[in-house]
């Protein structure tokens, strides 16, 4: 009897042994013997993918896991569980976000720390809020979108690339921050030319207008372009002789400037002086060339109009004869251009002019003789006053009358000037 309930006690001993190492075993799992710091969360909304177990992370560290999660239907409580030794790390008004790890996979609570950090780290039994900045609003709302397009796609094939890409980033995560934090670096450079960005980029539009405009003239082109090339194409052999005379020209001519540079050269030299006196006068030639060009057939119709030679001419005082010695030529007149009023010229015309050529004009020069001197005669002195007369020309149309087989009163003026200085002064018989 004593032995049998020896036994029995051994039995239970050992049940409640194994119940021990069950219910420790259970604890250690549960991390009960961890130190841990309690603290809590409230949340308005939380997904399905959060669960108990959980990471905590804050800057991608873990600090700590999810312990439980309750509802009350409008809300959710959150008890995490943070490790000790990164409490010191975690300022006490941080705010908590919760990111998926992956597309698909669960999502973790990330501690998000203030841009003012508060000087007290958090501590066993706080509340931690949500975060509900414009950024983590947009996050969710991003999430919440994206979640029916990865319902409309296969979502094996998303899962496959999303973990190649995983593996392919795995351990590079130093260098994917180093690049993050250059890409910061200019993007904070770039801030203040972005309203030169921005007026380029209008001004890139309005250029990409502009070509859309001319788009079809360059296409046109393009299509001449085209035609060209093809009848170079067609036309190589021609082309190919054309090239080959021309070389055998710029042989020809090379020889030919080779053996007359110096005439050329001196051909020049010869020609420097007039073309130099040619530019010197070259502001006649457009008056000169306007005056030819205004002398139309109107003004010649109105010299003969009625048949009738309608001019104006003087008779001016005659040059004295050559004199050996005196009037050696020579060009010592000196004024530069004159267009002598053309286009429109003075009517009628001063011929006053004195050109020095080298000749002595007595009737300019010499004051003992008088104009008249230079003129025929006949046609100074007193004989002078009947000249173009009414008189003179009912005269000279009775003369020439019986010759012409006209009247007198149908001679014409020109009558009285032609035949006027050789009848004065002579003697005439009409028979």
């Amino acid at each position: 009897m004593t032995s049998r309930i020896r036994y029995q006690a051994y039995g239970i001993a050992l049940v409640v042994v194994l119940a021990l190492l069950v219910g420790i075993s259970i604890a250690a799992y549960q991390k009960r013997f961890t130190p841990v710091v309690d603290v809590t969360v409230k949340a308005q909304t939380v997904g399905t993918q959060l669960n108990v177990g959980g990471d905590v992370k804050m800057r991608g560290v873990v600090v700590g896991e999810i312990r439980q999660i309750t509802s009350d239907g409008r809300s959710a409580t959150i008890r995490l569980a943070l490790k000790p030794e990164q409490v010191r790390h975690i300022p006490a008004n941080s705010s908590a976000r919760f990111v998926p790890k992956t597309l698909f996979g669960e999502r973790y609570v990330d501690l998000r720390p203030p841009q003012i950090a508060s000087t007290r780290t958090i501590g066993r039994g706080d509340v931690i809020p949500e975060d509900r900045s414009a950024a983590a609003l947009a996050l969710n709302r991003v999430l919440d979108d994206l979640l029916p397009l990865l319902r409309t796609l296969e979502p094996d094939k998303v899962q496959a690339t999303l973990n190649a890409l995983a593996t392919a980033l795995e351990g590079r995560g130093e260098q994917i921050g180093d690049n993050l934090e250059r890409l910061d670096t200019y993007l904070r450079e770039i801030n203040p030319h972005l309203p030169a960005i921005k007026h380029d980029i209008k001004a890139i539009a309005e250029v990409a207008k502009m070509y859309d405009d001319v788009i079809p003239d360059l296409a046109a082109t393009l299509r001449h372009v085209s035609n060209t090339a093809q009848t170079v194409s067609e036309k190589e052999r021609t082309l190919q002789e054309f090239l080959t005379s021309t070389t055998t020209f710029a042989v020809t001519a090379r020889d030919f400037l080779g053996r007359h540079e110096a005439r050329l050269i001196a051909v020049g030299d010869v020609n420097r002086p007039t073309l130099e006196l040619l530019a010197r006068y070259s502001p006649e030639y457009p008056c000169l060339l306007a005056g030819l060009a205004e002398s139309d057939n109107e003004q010649l119709a109105k010299t003969f109009e009625n048949r009738r030679l309608h001019i104006t001419m003087e008779i001016i005082k005659a040059r004295p004869a050559y004199q050996p010695g005196e009037d050696a030529p020579e060009w010592t007149d000196k004024r530069g251009p004159d267009c002598r009023g053309l286009p429109d010229p003075d009517v009628p015309y001063d011929p006053g002019i004195h050109f020095e050529d080298g000749t002595q004009d007595d009737g300019y020069n010499n004051p003992g003789r008088s104009a008249e001197s230079g003129l025929p005669p006949g046609l100074g002195g007193p004989s002078a006053r009947v000249t173009g007369t009414a008189a003179e020309k009912r005269t000279i149309g009775a003369l020439v009358a019986p010759v012409t087989g006209k009247s007198a009163d149908e001679a014409p003026d020109i009558t009285t000037l032609l035949f006027g200085p050789m009848a004065r002064g002579t003697a005439v018989s009409v028979s």
